[in-house]
């Protein structure tokens, strides 16, 4: 179900009321054991979700596509700020409230919500250009991050911070794709169905910086997680990487070094060897923070 607002002019209490009246519409569904929303935003609870579909549901297929002019409200679950953020592994454990949910599909957005929510993000460029809006900086932000950079924007610039963030964000191995099957599953409860399997993507969904998309394509990956069913292996998984979904074009750009620029964002997160062409195989996911309770 594609649950978008069709018209691009919706501002203010007229999307809100449009996705008010999603929320109505699903709660008067009856119980689901399939759901797939497409353009999913927070002013639909997960507690519509759970309490009349909950109980049922099987597979669930979660898109976030919010527009440029659209803001997540940080006290959501759905307010996906970073990876290794507390409100993500709440997300998680939310999931695995879902008493029936067997497979998943997740997409996550690499932009961080700081940054969606910044007057920057939501001026056209138009405005920032007359205006002199400068793109916002960050109290982690030292010295080099608050750098401006033209990277992927000509006309306008990024902070070198922001495109760290995107890249750290972007990157999702097998690893970090194991650990989030894990906290999913064992946040269900005694009886309940458990979970099969689960497929993990990265999103852009910041519809006026497309232009960061390039990056988010050349760091992402999509990952299957299964839980293994042969004899012997219980509790064991299962990872294999979508390489379909990676384009031809992407592949070849990571045979090849960064630029330089780019190249020197990248060492500060991840410091590598002499041989610049081997960057792909250096970058990797930081775990998630599970050491404190919702």
């Amino acid at each position: 179900m594609d649950i978008r607002p069709q018209d691009s002019d919706y501002r203010g209490k007229r999307w809100a009321a449009h996705y008010q009246s999603v929320e109505q519409f699903l709660t008067k569904l009856p119980p689901l054991s399939v759901l797939t929303l497409f353009g999913w935003h927070s002013h639909i609870s997960i507690d519509s979700l759970i309490t009349t579909h909950g109980s049922r549901l099987r597979k669930l297929d979660l898109s976030c596509f919010l527009e440029a002019w659209q803001h997540v409200n940080e006290q959501d679950i759905f307010n996906l700020e970073g990876i290794g953020d507390r409100k993500e592994v709440a997300f998680y454990r939310a999931l695995g409230t879902l008493r029936g949910l067997k497979y998943l599909n997740l997409e996550l957005d690499a932009m961080s919500a700081t940054f969606r929510r910044d007057k920057w993000t939501r001026a056209s460029p138009e405005q920032r250009s007359a205006e002199g809006i400068k793109p916002p900086s960050d109290p982690s932000f030292d010295e080099f991050d608050n750098e401006l950079t033209d990277l992927y924007l000509r006309d306008l610039q990024f902070r070198k911070g922001h495109i760290r963030d995107v890249m750290i964000t972007s990157v999702v191995d097998k690893d970090l794709a194991c650990a989030i099957f894990r906290i999913i599953s064992t946040a269900k409860s005694h009886g309940m169905q458990g979970l099969e399997a689960i497929k993990i993507s990265i999103s852009w969904s910041m519809y006026m910086e497309y232009s960061l998309l390039e990056l988010v394509e050349l760091l992402g990956s999509s990952w299957i997680i299964r839980r293994d069913t042969r004899e012997g292996h219980q509790g064991d998984l299962t990872a294999e990487e979508v390489r379909d979904s990676t384009p031809l074009h992407i592949r070849k750009k990571r045979q090849v070094p960064l630029c330089s620029e780019l190249d020197e964002i990248f060492q500060r997160i991840w410091p590598g060897g002499e041989d610049r062409r081997s960057w792909w195989s250096e970058c990797h996911s930081f775990p998630l923070d599970t050491s404190v309770d919702d």
